[in-house]
């Protein structure tokens, strides 16, 4: 573009960057379009834009034949651009409809050049200029008509709109295109199964402007071209530095995250209705309000009350954040929805206000009018690039079908394009229906993969996941020590190996649980004692005889005893919920603590064995921690688990009565004995040794038995 060209800018948003720029000045323009399309209202937006950025100039709008100038006006102040003061001073209205019904249409150039001459205006529309070419005698007379009109136009220093009701066909044929420098085309179209109104700048010469075809609406602010592409590209760039990362706030995602979501990503969350996609979403805004940080949620399904009481349910004051200004709604129903309109409201409104968490409830639903994948994958493209652009973290709430259960979301698009996919599915068992949470993808970022429990509690979402505590904090930690095996074992026993004692009936796998935690309490460690074969006070009372005064300890929370006699949520049936209930409690005990689970047998006998190998796994995940020392205790069986529990923990003590000729015990074969089958990273003496259960004196083992006997005489 010639930099001395002046420009003249329409005052639409969107449209001048199409133009490349504005409108060159001394131009005559055609503004062609069938009637309804919005030409009127463009010329009208255009002029009174006009006079407001240039206060010392004057515009002259011709009516013909078309409607009628006072009808016009009438229509116009209903817009915000119609200034009452400019009209009549600065923005002139004439009409030569009637002069044209009394003189030769030929006589009209003189007429028109004598107006522009009285009001010396600096822009000039004509409406409807087709109104005048059908007046005329033939083609000739108005190509020779429309020639000087343009020549004496520019003459004049006046850029010129020519506003007519033409077809495609006028655009190829008519001569009135043949002399104009710009041909702007207003027509309707269809796009997401609605009736939509499209621009496109079809001829401009001397400038740049971009030839593609692009929606507008008419509000009452007037014309605005949508253009969710050139409206991103002009959004300025947030910058993203460091390691940070966005938490979520939901307990147990974090650490499957690693900490949480690099910021600049936007990350899909798929699922089934009911699987918990809202409150995730609501959830992550509401922890970026407690931080302080600005989000903004976009919800096509639910109105604003109901979204303030959802949160209120979960005990978030939501209506708090939206008073504050942390936290924006905004509702739009399915029916109002407009793809590309909504999109570049959001693109516009990010931009402005740069939130640091976005969401949009839900991703599915906004683009369910959008039947092409290409399209869709263009709109989750601008979205992702409006997220990285705000440097802003965004959730992508997206539908699953029920029964589709291998696709990640109904469209399976947006995934392509989107940063990470989380999945939350549910499925029936016993009767109850479980919800689970898998992080699929986290595109260059590591996380914790596969499928993990979680459920919608009172307080929102809850993952069952607990991240292991570093390295650095078990080197402070003492090595643990423990009676019964204390000279059977060479080396220290760290503080966070696990204990199984695996035994069959009669044989005092409680008493040895109840032992560990009476060492436990005595070395000033707290203990977390729970039973499923007892009652809580079976276990405090079996402490006493232990010699424990149990009340001290209980009331200063160093000794917790829970039974799932007492506590429903200790569900045996539900392994996740029961591993997380324990890792509650654990959290809230002072450290260090032993953590003693006596016994496991219900969960192994009422698990299908491969369900129960998960079980160990998951809890040893969610409940192991750098400062606690587990303690279980099982029935010893036959089945093929009994080698997988003897890999799974780091110190294994196996409580049998021994066979005739197994011990030099002659006569005594009943006598139970203790054998150290494991200690993990440690030399251990693996033959069986005998011993003692007493309910006043705990367990003592015979670690004198393979000791020479002292000959008599």
């Amino acid at each position: 573009m010639d930099p001395q060209i002046l420009l003249f800018t329409t005052g639409v948003p969107n449209l001048d960057e199409l133009l490349g720029g504005g409108l060159p000045a001394n131009t005559l323009n055609i503004v062609a379009g069938e009637p309804g399309t919005g030409k009127t209202i463009f010329a009208q937006q255009m002029m009174f834009h006009h006079v407001k950025q240039h206060s010392d100039q004057r515009v002259l709008y011709l009516t013909t034949l078309s409607e009628p100038a006072m009808k016009v006006i009438r229509y116009l102040q209903a817009f915000s651009f119609y200034d009452a003061d400019a009209f009549g001073s600065k923005v002139v209205y004439r009409d030569v409809g009637g002069y044209l019904r009394e003189h030769p249409p030929n006589e009209l150039l003189e007429e028109i050049m004598r107006l522009v001459e009285e009001v010396q205006p600096t822009l000039l529309c004509i409406d409807s200029f087709k109104a005048i070419r059908d007046l005329m005698p033939g083609q000739d007379p108005f190509r020779r008509f429309s020639y000087d009109l343009s020549v004496r136009l520019a003459s004049a220093g006046c850029t010129t709109l020519l506003l007519g009701e033409y077809e495609d066909t006028d655009v190829a044929s008519g001569a009135e295109f043949a002399v104009a420098d710009g041909i702007i085309q207003f027509r309707r179209g269809s796009a997401y199964g609605e009736v939509i109104r499209l621009i496109s700048v079809k001829k401009l010469r001397g400038q740049p402007m971009n030839m593609g075809e692009f929606p507008f609406a008419i509000s009452a602010e007037g014309i605005r071209v949508v253009t969710p592409t050139l409206t991103l590209r002009r959004m300025r760039s947030a910058t993203i530095g460091g390691s940070d990362v966005v938490p979520t706030g939901i307990s147990g995602l974090d650490d499957l995250l690693l900490g949480g979501i690099p910021p600049g990503r936007s990350i899909v969350i798929s699922g089934v209705s009911g699987s918990g996609k809202t409150t995730l979403g609501l959830q992550f805004i509401v922890e970026g309000a407690r931080r302080g940080e600005k989000g903004v949620l976009y919800s096509f399904e639910e109105t604003t009350d109901r979204i303030v009481s959802l949160a209120s349910g979960f005990g978030w004051d939501l209506q708090k954040y939206l008073d504050d200004g942390l936290v924006r709604l905004v509702n739009i129903p399915v029916t109002s929805i407009r793809v590309d309109q909504d999109l570049e409201d959001m693109i516009e409104a990010v931009d402005k206000e740069r939130p640091k968490r976005i969401v949009i409830d839900s991703f599915s639903l906004f683009l369910h009018k959008v039947e092409k994948a290409s399209a869709q994958r263009e709109i989750a493209f601008q979205l992702a690039s409006l997220v990285q652009r705000a440097g802003a973290t965004a959730l992508l709430l997206s539908d699953m079908p029920s029964r589709e259960g291998t696709k990640s979301s109904r469209a399976a698009v947006e995934e392509t394009v989107a940063d990470g996919s989380i999945f939350l599915t549910m499925e029936l068992r016993g009767g109850k229906r479980i919800r689970n949470i898998e992080v699929y993808k986290m595109r260059a970022t590591d996380h914790v993969r596969g499928q993990h429990r979680m459920d919608i509690t009172d307080d929102g979402i809850r993952v069952y996941y607990h991240a292991a505590q570093p390295n650095a904090d078990r080197e402070k930690l003492p090595a643990i020590t423990f009676s019964p095996v204390d000279d059977l074992v060479s080396g220290e026993i760290p503080y966070d190996h696990m204990w199984l004692v695996r035994g069959g009936p009669g044989l005092g796998k409680s008493v040895w649980a109840l032992q560990f935690a009476v060492e436990r309490l005595r070395s000033g460690e707290s203990v977390l004692f729970v039973t499923t074969d007892s009652s809580a006070k079976t276990v405090l009372s079996g402490l006493e005889r232990l010699g424990v005064l149990t009340d001290p300890y209980v009331e200063s929370g160093m000794l917790v005893v829970r039974s799932v006699d007492d506590h429903p949520e200790l569900d045996l049936e539900d392994p996740e919920s029961f591993s997380t209930t324990m890792s509650d409690w654990l959290d809230k005990m002072p450290k260090p603590c032993a953590r003693i689970l006596d016994s496991l047998t219900p969960l192994m006998m009422g698990l299908p064995p491969e369900q129960f190998k998960v079980f160990l796994t998951r809890r040893r995940q969610l409940v192991n921690r750098a400062n606690v020392a587990a303690f279980d205790t099982v029935m010893a069986s036959s089945d093929t688990l009994q080698p997988y529990l003897t890999n799974h923990y780091d110190m294994v003590v196996d409580l049998y009565t021994p066979d005739w000729g197994d011990l030099r015990m002659a006569g005594d074969s009943d006598k139970p004995v203790m054998r150290m089958v494991k200690a993990r990273g440690l030399k251990v003496d693996t033959r069986p040794y005998p011993y003692r259960v007493r309910s006043e004196g705990g367990v003592v083992v015979q670690k004198e038995f393979y000791r020479p006997q002292s000959g008599g005489g």
